[in-house]
């Protein structure tokens, strides 16, 4: 609530900061579980972006609204969104951050869809665009993530299987082993085993999985991660 007020206050005059400001706010909304501020904060960073000339940040803007819009169930928007805002990127001298914020929200949105191989080419190529950008290490994440959710819809456990570690590894070297996104990581890596059969390999990661989201957030315990 406080950043959202900073936002308005101190970006007022530049448009370009405050949807590029107003995206992490959405992000942090989607990441409490406050879905309907996170709905209205990507509203107004879309239609704020609109009259901007930054492309980028245009197509991420729009590439944001598109998962909000199949949660909406309006996965024809969102489709058209997607392909607008990668169209917009490609000429981009340098798209490859724009294009990997992009395709990890088309991977997103095909997982939601259970559109197995779109997801996984879209993951596949956010992966792969990490070597052509310094990036950030959430992004790298998030890319990741995407990767091993993709994996896992399209029931290929094993690769699935390797991306959760490699994910684990990059928690754990930056020191958040313990954190949220540890919690969401080893919750879906048991899923993907109980999935696969393998319910003794499973049974640990759960235990963890529990542990940490009751450490993390007192008010709603482990329900999210179970």
């Amino acid at each position: 609530a406080r950043g959202e007020a900073l936002v308005d206050r101190r970006f007022a005059g530049n448009p370009v900061l405050r949807v590029h400001m107003l995206l992490i706010l959405a992000e942090r909304y989607h990441e409490n579980g406050q879905f309907d501020r996170w709905q209205a904060t990507l509203d107004r960073a879309f239609e704020m972006s609109r009259g901007i000339g930054d492309v980028g940040l245009r197509s991420r803007a729009a590439c944001a609204q598109a998962y909000s819009l199949v949660e909406q169930g309006r996965q024809v928007e969102a489709d058209e969104l997607l392909a607008l805002a990668l169209r917009d990127v490609a000429p981009l001298p340098d798209a490859a951050p724009d294009e990997q914020y992009c395709r990890v929200f088309e991977a997103d949105v095909a997982n939601q869809r259970g559109h197995a191989a779109r997801a996984v080419a879209a993951a596949e190529r956010a992966v792969a665009l990490r070597d052509e950008e310094s990036g950030s290490a959430g992004r790298d994440f998030e890319a990741l993530f995407a990767l091993a959710t993709a994996y896992m819809v399209a029931e290929r456990y094993g690769p699935a299987d390797r991306v959760y570690r490699q994910l684990m590894e990059v928690l754990e070297e930056q020191g958040l082993s313990d954190s949220r996104n540890a919690a969401l990581v080893l919750g879906n890596w048991s899923v993907m085993l109980q999935n696969a059969g393998q319910y003794l390999q499973a049974v640990p990661l759960s235990e963890r999985t529990v542990r940490i989201a009751r450490e993390r957030d007192s008010e709603h315990g482990a329900q999210d991660a179970a």
